[in-house]
């Protein structure tokens, strides 16, 4: 179970960690145990009021910030990680759980993305994922993966152009209420 557990959750909140610490691969790995065996250990405090991966980023995100603590080191904080944007985030996610056609929208929508990123040629997926859910930069994307830049920029180019014809042929005339959501209002 706890192989499964951290096999699952450990690359994740890698690339999570990962652009959180400027990328040093050994700290992050450490971190990233550490969360893993602290989440473990405090299960119980789990309430399931946020997904279980907002849950290890949140211990995750405690963790980078007591170790630049106690080695005195400044640490640049992300937008993302603010809390004023993380409500606006579970604010949306409620809003979502609220409305069961949303929910049921975005649910399918997410398995057709979700579907589309593992079946996409030459890690075309793992591509998109590293710079779209990932955020990372594309310098970041061609130190992890031992490429260059414009190599990276040529790859995403394509990704991107191949995730876009698999989602047009799957979702064909509603392709562009997905893609751009303000259209169905007219």
């Amino acid at each position: 179970m706890f192989n499964h557990f951290f096999d699952f959750y450990f690359p994740r909140l890698y690339r999570f960690s990962l652009v959180r610490v400027d990328g040093d691969k050994e700290l992050t790995k450490d971190l990233v145990q550490e969360t893993l065996f602290l989440a473990i250990k405090n299960i119980k405090q789990y309430r399931g009021e946020a997904s279980l991966m907002s849950w290890l980023c949140q211990i995750n995100r405690s963790q980078i910030s007591l170790y630049f603590k106690k080695n005195n080191i400044k640490q640049t904080v992300r937008v993302s990680d603010l809390p004023e944007v993380q409500e606006i985030f579970d604010n949306i996610k409620s809003e979502i759980k609220d409305h069961p056609d949303k929910q049921y929208e975005t649910s399918k929508l997410h398995e057709i993305i979700s579907s589309t990123l593992d079946n996409l040629p030459n890690g075309y997926g793992d591509l998109l994922e590293m710079k779209y859910l990932d955020k990372l930069s594309v310098n970041e994307i061609a130190a992890d993966l031992s490429l260059s830049v414009t190599s990276v920029q040529s790859k995403l180019a394509r990704a991107r152009e191949s995730f876009k014809i698999v989602i047009t042929r799957i979702l064909g005339d509603q392709t562009r209420f997905f893609l751009n959501p303000e259209e169905s209002s007219q």
